[in-house]
């Protein structure tokens, strides 16, 4: 089809099957007479089939996921030849800088402000809280505990985490582009700590010069002159304390209770969980459920196992007849196992429907997840990542097609007294307003008394 008049056709990549649905499903509600000049496919799919396509626009949807080699190969070897190319994004950087030279060949043609889309209308009305709760007694003393090591040996390294990541890396570039091993890395910090004087000349500002446009200044000689394993270990020490105080905050006692309030508060209103670990993601679901609020997991461990049916005798996650059977083969009358995916895609399908009104995942639903009429998203741990929260934020502020006027709430729950509030803030740095609030009774459309609520430009 494209091969004839390759002009009048658009092809839209993605990386998932569920985005491709969406976009299938798009283009019919809203191009009714554009359907057949749209191709719409996954990465996987174009690989697959091995044919060189052609077409006048190229559109690449999230594309913060085709940053990496492979999936670049869309377009760097030619599997498809197009006049122009168009990409989407709501969160176009990436960490590692790796926009950078992709933007300075397909430069940014508009951006829309939250602000801006919020009077077009293309994204729900919304209330965003910041809900503050205090660690319980014993998890305030581990933290603690583990904050004290992690300065400890933080501050080996110039409070610098890219310092750190240097000497954890085999290889890995300086402000100027050379490349260094962790071993120099490591002989720089410690040149810059005066542990070793000898090397004092190498360093500047943190980073280290060539040791010397010497052939014998190798490795091997670095290491023979003093072994740099010493930093590397303390580097190691300060990853590993950042994991167990992270742990400490993402499995908080009292954010599971606060999600409780929330949803008991909201019981009606249709709500979406984020959490850091699978493992918080079913605790969360546990504790709903023993309160009589029906809620769903969604994540990428879950597991086979049998469904009863429903009153139309279809596998039902709230089945309550016999179990479905095997047909046939050497099984037969057996129940039937039902694989990850296809739990999966039914917990979705039961929560847009409207059969369960509370769904919590881990992070796999922080992109793709596509429920227009969700009132409620409670994001229960911040990170580092800032896209990760403009994801979470946006899979909740889907504009409902029944024209619900309220307000969908958002809820970012953060410990007190912890590195949580420093992501909030980062992540919130282009957020015009927030409620920053320490009770769920503060949650609400009315005036709201909170802690503090102000505009975060100047952050």
């Amino acid at each position: 089809m494209l091969e004839k008049n390759h002009l009048n056709y658009f092809i839209v990549v993605i990386h998932t099957k569920a985005l491709k649905d969406q976009w299938q499903e798009r283009i019919k509600r809203y191009l009714p007479e554009w359907v057949d000049r749209f191709n719409v496919d996954t990465v996987q799919g174009i690989y697959t089939r091995k044919v060189k396509l052609e077409c006048s626009c190229l559109i690449i949807d999230e594309l913060d996921e085709f940053f990496g080699q492979e999936r670049r190969k869309v377009w760097d070897e030619g599997y498809i030849q197009f006049k122009f190319l168009l990409w989407l994004s709501a969160t176009p950087e990436d960490k590692l800088g790796r926009h950078k030279a992709f933007m300075e060949k397909y430069p940014l043609l508009d951006e829309v402000s939250v602000q801006e889309a919020l009077l077009k209308g293309w994204i729900a009305r919304y209330r965003e809280f910041n809900l503050g709760v205090e660690l319980t007694p014993e998890e305030k003393q581990a933290y603690d505990d583990v904050n004290i090591l992690f300065l400890k040996n933080f501050a080996k390294f110039d409070n610098n985490f890219d310092m750190v990541n240097r000497c954890l890396h085999k290889t890995s570039p300086d402000k100027d582009g050379r490349i260094w091993t962790a071993y120099q890395w490591a002989c720089a910090v410690a040149a810059k700590n005066g542990w070793r004087p000898e090397y004092s000349d190498h360093v500047k500002n943190g980073f280290p010069k060539m040791f010397s446009e010497r052939e014998k200044d190798t490795i091997e000689d670095i290491v023979a002159n003093w072994n740099p394993g010493t930093v590397i270990g303390y580097a190691k020490n300060v990853m590993q304390y950042v994991r167990e105080r992270t742990m400490i905050i993402y499995n908080s006692k009292a954010k599971r209770e606060a999600v409780l309030a929330i949803c008991k508060k909201f019981p009606d209103r249709k709500t979406i969980m984020f959490s850091q670990s699978i493992a918080f993601a079913e605790e969360v679901a546990r504790d709903l459920n023993n309160e009589g609020i029906r809620c769903l997991t969604y994540h990428s461990k879950i597991e086979s196992r049998p469904l009863r049916k429903n009153a139309k005798g279809e596998p039902d996650l709230f089945g309550e007849g016999d179990y479905v059977r095997n047909k046939g083969g050497q099984k037969k009358g057996e129940p039937k196992i039902f694989s990850g995916k296809v739990i999966r895609d039914l917990v979705i399908e039961a929560v847009a429907e409207g059969r369960c009104k509370h769904l919590s995942s881990g992070s796999a639903l922080d992109k793709g997840l596509d429920i227009e009429d969700i009132e409620l998203g409670i994001v229960t741990s911040m990170t580092h990542n800032p896209n990760q929260y403009v994801q979470r934020r946006g899979r909740t502020t889907r504009v409902n097609p029944n024209g619900d006027p309220s307000f969908v709430y958002v809820v970012n729950i953060y410990a007190l007294g912890t590195n949580e509030l420093g992501f909030l803030k980062s992540a919130q740095k282009d957020t015009q307003y927030v409620f920053w609030i320490t009770s769920v009774d503060q949650i609400t459309d009315g005036l709201v008394e909170s802690s503090d609520t102000f505009s975060l430009d100047d952050l």
